[in-house]
């Protein structure tokens, strides 16, 4: 009864078969009073029940390889019912070594750049923004260039503490590298201007408010440009690759401008101070080998500074390759073009244009890059 179809198919045929051999076992066999008239009945009866004997153990075998295999697929078949707390806990176990692997392999979770940059630009123009408010209402120049040099400051250390960069070492390098130039480079121009009694490339403008206020907006949009690779590098600081042979490189080039441009400064510094050299232009040192070498090393540091933020966030698209290659584009364009050689070379021809020594100094010594006229 418990046997299913192919099982009662099987049995009815091992019936059949033993029913066949019995049937033949017995017309076999003589009866005793048979075996007794004929002679030999003894040893033939004994061959016929050797016969019977491997019928039957045929039989049996075969009866125990069908129900054998069909106990195994029996047994094989899952069983009905709840699942025991074995299975359970190897279930619940799996499923938490899972989650443990998934969330160990998930990527940290990173601030958003734009939000990064946002903030950036807030600390920016708000430091531009109280500057000309207090520049234009006392009518002067000189918190001009502290602004610049402490948006530097600030913006770079804003991002790093906002953009995940504590124990980053590229984060953290870059943000103090450019922490280091604009301390250094604000309290030479606010003791400059100081000593100076102001700058002359305000004359006329600070007494109007508008046009002054383009020149502090262009101060902003020149900080948030060249300190983009420094930005790039805070918000990205989570998830950026390995220190590389790139940052080496960039860091080196970043700390020969740095140096080149804090020479070439005090000698000029040294230059003017010296009574006997009132009312003359520097010719020596640095300044012999490029009419402008100051500017040469600040355009120096920040492609050496954009070195290191492709090194760190070139892997997640052009924006941010832009972002880097433009700082030091936008240091070239502004010192080349608009604000810095032009002017000094308008104001120096205008002073000593007429002297001959002055003339082959300018035809002999390169404008900028030291040994390329």
């Amino acid at each position: 009864l418990l046997l299913s179809n192919p099982g009662r198919r099987a049995a009815a045929a091992i019936g059949r078969r033993f029913v066949v051999a019995s049937s033949r076992s017995a017309s076999r066999f003589p009866s005793r009073h048979q075996s007794r008239r004929q002679p030999g009945a003894l040893a033939s009866r004994k061959r016929e029940h050797h016969h019977h004997h491997q019928s039957l153990t045929s039989t049996r075998r075969l009866w125990c390889s069908v129900v054998g295999r069909r106990s195994v697929r029996t047994s094989a078949l899952p069983v009905a019912g709840p699942p025991t707390t074995t299975t359970t806990a190897i279930t619940t176990t799996t499923t938490t070594t899972t989650t443990t692997t998934l969330q160990a392999t998930q990527p940290a979770v990173m601030v958003s750049v734009a939000w990064v940059i946002g903030a950036a630009s807030v600390v920016d123009f708000g430091i531009q923004l109280v500057g000309w408010a207090i520049s234009s209402a006392l009518k002067t120049e000189k918190y001009y260039d502290l602004c610049g040099s402490g948006a530097f400051a600030a913006v770079a250390v804003s991002t790093w503490a906002s953009g995940e960069g504590f124990g980053v070492p590229r984060a953290t390098w870059a943000t103090w590298a450019v922490v280091a130039w604009a301390v250094r480079l604000g309290a030479f121009l606010v003791t400059r201007v100081h000593k100076d009694g102001g700058d002359t490339r305000f004359d006329g403008i600070k007494e109007d408010p508008k046009t002054f206020g383009i020149y502090w907006f262009v101060q902003g949009v020149w900080v948030l440009v060249t300190t983009m690779p420094v930005i790039l590098i805070n918000a990205n600081a989570a998830t950026q690759g390995p220190w590389r042979a790139l940052d080496w490189i960039g860091f080196v080039i970043f700390a020969a401008g740095f140096t080149i441009e804090t020479i070439a400064d005090r000698q000029k510094r040294s230059f003017k101070a010296d009574a006997k050299n009132k009312g003359r232009y520097i010719d020596s040192g640095l300044w012999s080998i490029s009419r402008h070498p100051n500017y040469f090393g600040e355009i120096t540091l920040w492609t050496g500074m954009s070195l290191v933020g492709l090194s760190g966030v070139a892997k997640y698209g052009p924006g941010e390759i832009i972002g880097c290659v433009l700082s030091p584009l936008m240091v070239a364009f502004l010192i080349t073009q608009l604000s810095g050689i032009p002017l000094l070379e308008k104001s120096a021809d205008e002073r000593w244009g007429k002297e001959e020594a002055y003339q082959k100094y300018k035809r002999e010594t390169p404008v900028l890059v030291p040994f390329f006229k």
